[in-house]
């Protein structure tokens, strides 16, 4: 897998917070009782994004979380078109599969439309990492690694201040994450910089003769600033909420991300490259993007 391909996926960083543990001096205490009744205050939700370059939107994004008996599934997607080459597509999903008792199981991250190059994780019960990395015309690539139980992706760090309760601007976690640049588990840590409102529209209405949904209502959603504290690694800035979902974010490779309703993060864009005369309609169920 490219180093190009890899650091695309990392954008995801910005927006989506999926599942995550308790900071790093609980993780590392072996509170796996303490892990499991966390975990147990996850709920199913889904957030959606419209990705912006400048002033113009160029792409959605959509996070879900699903909870099971035994497992808890999330799901992250980035669509977005790039600048260059012109007319080329960024297309990144992260599908991470964790137990009830909050340990990561398994994660596919992949880069690409037609033909992606894959990257799928493996948490082995013996404490390794088992990782199969296949590029469009290649063949797998298998590597084993030592890895902490608590590893997260990058995409599960922000909701772990959510966990512990409100974020506190001055703090400072740490984490054991798995870089999707390096490919290896690093700490990496990330700091509470500041907090702020901000106003989130939670439902849109289609204007017919105009073809574009528009707000109907929004919200004020108080959001902390989470900053990683190093240069390097795949931790990313962005502002989340109390649940540790995130509500806004970047500038990363000129892209930005704010959290909105789903129509106006995917639907607008459906409308505006439907086929010449076809009827700008309300769908009677809006049909998820992930699916």
């Amino acid at each position: 897998m490219s180093r190009r391909a890899i650091a695309a996926g990392t954008i995801l960083a910005l927006w989506f917070a999926g599942i995550a543990a308790l900071a790093h001096r609980e993780l590392f205490r072996g509170a796996g009782e303490e892990l499991a009744l966390a975990a147990q205050r996850v709920a199913p939700d889904a957030e959606y994004y419209a990705v912006s370059a400048g002033d113009r939107q160029v792409g959605w994004a959509s996070s879900t979380i699903d909870t099971a008996r035994t497992a808890i599934v999330v799901r992250d997607i980035l669509v977005a078109t790039r600048s260059e080459p012109p007319g080329s597509r960024l297309d990144v999903r992260v599908l991470a599969t964790l137990s009830r008792g909050f340990r990561l199981r398994t994660f596919d991250v992949e880069v690409g439309d037609s033909a992606p190059t894959t990257l799928r994780g493996t948490l082995n019960s013996d404490s390794t990492l088992t990782l199969v990395t296949k590029t469009p015309g290649g063949r797998p690539d298998t590597t084993h690694t030592v890895a902490p139980g608590s590893l997260l992706l990058p995409t599960l760090v922000p909701i772990a201040l959510a966990l512990r309760g409100r974020p506190r601007v001055g703090q400072t976690y740490a984490f054991s994450v798995f870089d999707p640049v390096a490919r290896r588990p690093t700490t990496q840590s990330v700091a509470v910089r500041a907090e702020s409102l901000f106003v989130v529209v939670d439902s849109a209405v289609l204007v017919t003769d105009r073809g574009r949904w528009t707000a109907a209502h929004v919200d004020t959603v108080r959001s902390w600033l989470l900053e990683p504290t190093g240069t390097d690694g795949a931790l990313l800035r962005g502002w989340v909420d109390e649940r540790g979902r995130v509500v806004d974010a970047g500038p990363v490779q000129s892209l930005t991300a704010h959290r909105t309703a789903y129509e106006l993060a995917y639907e607008n864009l459906r409308l505006e490259n439907r086929a010449p005369g076809t009827p700008a309609t309300a769908p009677n169920a809006p049909v998820h993007p992930n699916r």
